[in-house]
C-alpha cells in the first residue's frame, strides 16, 4: 500500500519549477522517435463521432486563473470537536423570535365560502346610493313608463308525474355536485386567512445556535425524568419497599406523585398534545397526554378504594412514554444543531439533490455548486413518526374506547372499566412513539459531521433513500492534488507556446479531470485560451478540434492509432495524452495520477451497495483496467458509459423544481459515498421503527382487549405491560447499534 497516497498529501510535484519552456525542448531529441510496434486496433477503422459540432467549450472552458481552480477545493474550515454543555450554555445566544417549521392549520382553508351571484340585468351602479336619494326627493323620473312595466310570466310548462317525481332528487344531486366544485374551487384559490407567516429562512449559524440554546434545559429534565421513571418502575416490578410504601393504597398514591412530577417537567409535551387534541389534530402528543390522564385516574380511583384486585395502575407506563417524546425533543435539538452547524461551518458547500432523468427513469444522486437555499425549512420538516400517528390518532383514540366498553360489557365489570380503559389505551402510545427517527438522526448527524457533510433532516433521507443511481466523475476519482505532469515533450520544430495553448484549450473544452493541470501550465507560460471550431469527442475518448485553421487530435495511444498517426514507441505510455496537430504528432503530456486510501475504500463500498454507480468520467485515461491496476480492486460490477453518455449525465444540473436532500463540504468520492451510504442506511432503519412501532400499538391493544374480556387482572398488570414495552424497544436498539458501526 506504498504506491497509496494520504489525503493530506500533495500527489507530485509544484509545477512551477519544473516545466519551463527551455526543459521541455531541451528534453526531446529525434532519436527517441520510432514507429511502435504494440498491438492496438486497427489504424484503418475510422474513428466515429459521437458528438455534434461546438463553437465554444462544453464543460468550463474558460479556465483562465488559478482563483477559478482553488474555488473547487475543499472550502470547509475542518469541523473542531463536538460543542459541550458548557459551550452550549456560554456561546449559543438564544433566538426568540425564530419559529421552525411546524404543522400549518390547513382545516381554515376549507372554510364555507358565500358567493352572490347577479345577473347582469340586476348589476347596481357604482353610485346606488346616490340614485336612491335622488328618488326619495322625486327628483328622478324614468324617461318611459313602459320601460318599467312587468313582462308578462311566461306559461307553465306541463310536467308528466314521473318529472315530478324525480325533481327533488335532481335538485339536490345538482346542488351536492354545486358545493362540490365550489368546495374545490374555494380550496385552490382562496388563500389561508390567518396562516402562519414564517418569514424569511434563518440563516444555518443563527438557526445552529437556536438549537443548541434549547440542549441544556432539554437534557437537564430528560435525565430527572427518566430518574423518576425508574423509581415508577420499581415500585411497580413490586420489588421490595419500606414503611408505609407496604400499603397497597399508599403505593398507588406515591405512583400517582410520582407520574404528576413527572409530568411537570414534560408540561410542554403534555400542553402540546392536549391543545392538538382540542384543536382536532391529535397526533402522538395527544395519545402520550391521553394515556398520563387515564392512568392519574385510575390511580386516584385505586388509591381511594384501596381495591387490590386489578393491580397498580398504569402510572410508570404512560410517564415513560411522556419521558420518551421528551427525550425525542432532545435528540432532535442534537441532530438539528449539527446539521445547520455543518452547513454554517461550509463557506461554499457542493449541493447534493435527487435529479430524475439523468440515467434513464430511476432517481440519480448529484452534485452541484448551487445554493443552499431551504435547507433549514427542510431539515425542520414533519417527521415520520409525526406523519403516522397524525393519522393513526384518531382511530386508536375511537378504538380504545370501544373495546374498553366492549370488554366491560361482555366481562359485566363496569366497576372496573377506569382500568379496563387506561390498560387498552397504554400501548396507543408506546415508548418508541416519537423515537423513530430523532433517534437514529442525531447518530447519522454526528457521524457524517466529521466528513463535512449532513442531511436535510427526514426530507432530505427520503430522496436519498429513494435514489438508485450515484454519478461520479473524474474528481471524484482523482481530487486534484493527486493528478500532476510526469514529464513534457514537445517535438522539435514546432511551437511550444503553441501547442501548449492548443493542448490547454481542447482538454479545456472536455471538462476533464486534468484541465486543472493544463491550466495552470498554460498560464505559467503566459498562454491564452483559443478558439474552437469544430471540437468533437469520439467514441475512444479522443478529442478534436479545428484551432485557426489547423486540425488538433488529443488523446491516447489508442485514438491516435485509430487516426493513422505514428507515435514514438519509447515514449509511449498509458497514462500519456498525445497532441497532434494537421496529423504530425506535435507533443507527448505523460499525467501521474495518484491513488488515494479513501477512495479505494469508497470504490470497495460500492461494490457491496444496492446503488449503482455511474462513471460519468470524461478522462479518456481513466479506464476500469487502470483503476482496477491503480487500486487493486475488481470494476467488474462498475457501469462505465459510452463517452457520449459520460458528457451527458456528467453535464447534468440540478434542476429548477428539486430541493436540496444534503450538502458536503469535501471534495471527492469519499464523502459522496458516505453521505449516500449513511442516508440510505438511516431511511431504511427509520421506516422498520415505524413499522415496529405500528405493531407495537396495535398488537398491544389487542392483547390487553383480549386479557380484560376474560377479566385476567393478574396478566394484564403494570409490570407485564412495561415488559411489553421494553422487549419493542429492542429490535430498533439493535438497529441504531448497527448504525454506529
Amino acid at each position: 500500500m506504498d504506491e497509496f497516497q494520504k489525503d493530506t498529501t500533495p500527489a507530485g510535484e509544484n509545477i512551477d519549477g519544473d516545466f519551463s519552456l527551455d526543459d521541455i525542448l531541451n528534453e526531446f531529441s529525434d532519436e527517441n522517435l520510432a514507429v511502435t510496434t504494440e498491438v492496438e486496433p486497427s489504424a484503418d477503422a475510422p474513428a466515429k463521432s459521437i458528438m455534434p459540432d461546438v463553437n465554444n467549450s462544453i464543460y468550463a472552458a474558460a479556465i483562465n486563473s488559478a482563483d477559478e481552480d482553488e474555488t473547487e477545493q475543499n472550502t470547509m474550515q475542518e469541523p473542531g470537536p463536538t460543542p459541550s454543555a458548557e459551550d452550549d450554555k456560554s456561546d449559543y445566544d438564544v433566538v426568540k423570535e425564530y419559529k421552525p417549521v411546524g404543522g400549518r392549520d390547513l382545516d381554515k382553508l376549507l372554510r364555507e365560502v358565500k358567493l352572490d351571484y347577479v345577473t347582469d340585468s340586476q348589476a347596481a351602479p357604482a353610485n346606488y346610493a346616490s340614485y336612491e336619494d335622488e328618488m326619495d326627493e322625486g327628483s328622478y323620473e324614468p324617461a318611459d313608463d313602459s320601460l318599467y312595466d312587468e313582462p308578462p310570466k311566461p306559461e307553465k310548462p306541463e310536467h308528466s308525474f314521473g318529472q315530478r317525481a324525480a325533481s327533488p332528487f335532481l335538485a339536490l344531486m345538482a346542488m351536492i355536485s354545486m358545493k362540490r366544485q365550489l368546495r374545490k374551487t374555494t380550496v385552490k384559490t382562496a388563500p389561508p386567512e390567518d396562516a402562519e407567516d414564517l418569514g424569511p429562512e434563518l440563516d444555518a449559524d443563527r438557526a445552529s445556535r437556536y438549537y443548541g440554546s434549547h440542549i441544556n434545559n432539554l437534557r437537564s429534565r430528560t435525565k430527572i425524568s427518566f430518574g423518576l421513571c425508574l423509581v415508577l418502575m420499581y415500585i411497580s416490578f413490586g420489588l421490595p419497599v419500606l414503611g408505609a410504601l407496604n400499603n397497597f393504597s399508599v403505593r398507588s398514591l406515591m405512583c400517582l406523585i410520582l407520574e404528576l412530577a413527572v409530568v411537570v417537567l414534560c408540561l410542554d409535551v403534555f400542553t402540546s398534545g392536549i391543545m392538538d387534541l382540542v384543536r382536532k389534530k391529535p397526533g402522538a402528543g395527544s395519545l402520550i397526554a391521553v394515556s398520563c390522564v387515564l392512568s392519574a385516574l385510575d390511580a386516584a380511583i385505586i388509591a381511594a378504594t384501596g381495591s387490590q384486585d386489578t393491580g397498580l395502575p398504569f402510572c410508570a407506563v404512560s410517564a415513560l412514554s411522556i419521558s420518551g417524546a421528551l427525550w425525542s425533543s432532545l435528540l432532535m435539538c442534537k441532530g438539528n444543531r449539527i446539521t445547520l452547524r455543518t452547513l454554517a461551518l461550509s463557506r461554499d458547500p457542493f449541493v447534493v439533490t435527487a435529479e430524475a432523468g439523468v440515467a434513464d427513469k430511476e432517481i440519480t444522486l448529484i452534485r452541484s455548486k448551487t445554493g443552499s437555499d431551504n435547507f433549514v425549512r427542510r431539515t425542520e420538516e414533519i417527521t415520520p413518526d409525526e406523519i403516522v400517528y397524525l393519522t393513526m390518532a384518531p382511530w386508536l383514540l375511537i378504538g380504545a374506547f370501544v373495546l374498553a366498553v366492549a370488554a366491560a360489557f361482555l366481562s359485566h365489570d363496569f366497576k372496573d372499566f377506569a382500568h379496563i380503559l387506561a390498560a387498552i389505551f397504554m400501548p396507543a402510545a408506546p415508548l418508541s412513539a416519537l423515537l423513530c427517527f430523532p433517534l437514529p438522526y442525531s447518530v447519522v448527524s454526528r457521524k457524517i459531521f466529521h466528513s463535512g457533510s449532513a442531511i436535510a433532516g427526514w426530507s432530505g433521507t427520503y430522496d436519498i433513500g429513494g435514489s438508485r443511481h450515484i454519478v461520479i466523475t473524474d474528481r471524484d476519482i482523482f481530487p486534484r492534488d493527486t493528478v500532476a505532469f510526469e514529464s513534457i515533450r514537445i517535438l522539435e520544430g514546432t511551437n511550444p507556446q503553441k501547442i501548449i495553448s492548443y493542448t490547454g484549450s481542447v482538454i479545456a473544452a472536455s471538462g476533464s479531470g486534468i484541465s486543472g493541470i493544463f491550466a495552470d501550465l498554460m498560464k505559467k507560460n503566459g498562454c491564452a485560451m483559443e478558439q474552437l471550431d469544430e471540437f468533437r469527442c469520439h467514441e475512444g475518448g479522443g478529442l478534436t478540434a479545428m484551432i485557426n485553421g489547423e486540425e488538433v487530435l488529443c488523446g491516447n495511444s489508442g485514438f491516435m492509432r485509430l487516426m493513422g498517426i505514428r507515435l514514438p514507441q519509447k515514449l509511449a505510455s498509458k497514462s500519456s495524452v498525445f497532441v497532434s496537430v494537421n496529423g504530425m504528432i506535435s507533443a507527448i503530456f505523460t499525467v501521474s495520477y495518484t491513488p488515494v486510501v479513501t477512495v479505494q475504500r469508497a470504490l470497495a463500498s460500492l461494490l457491496h451497495t444496492r446503488r449503482q454507480p455511474i462513471f460519468a468520467i470524461r478522462d479518456f485515461n481513466i479506464t476500469p483496467e487502470m483503476i482496477r491496476h491503480k487500486f487493486r480492486m475488481p470494476t467488474d460490477g462498475f457501469d462505465f458509459p459510452s463517452f457520449a453518455k459520460r458528457y451527458e449525465i456528467s453535464a447534468a444540473q440540478r434542476s429548477s423544481d428539486s430541493k436540496v436532500a444534503a450538502v458536503t463540504s469535501r471534495e471527492g468520492l469519499s464523502s459522496m459515498v458516505e453521505l449516500s451510504d449513511m442516508g440510505h442506511r438511516l431511511y431504511t432503519i427509520v421506516r422498520l421503527n415505524v413499522l415496529l412501532s405500528i405493531l407495537c400499538t396495535v398488537i398491544g391493544m389487542l392483547l390487553m382487549f383480549f386479557l380484560c374480556l376474560t377479566a385476567a387482572f393478574d396478566s394484564v398488570s403494570v409490570d407485564n405491560l412495561l415488559l411489553y414495552m421494553i422487549i419493542w424497544m429492542l429490535p430498533e436498539a439493535a438497529l441504531i447499534f448497527g448504525l454506529r458501526r
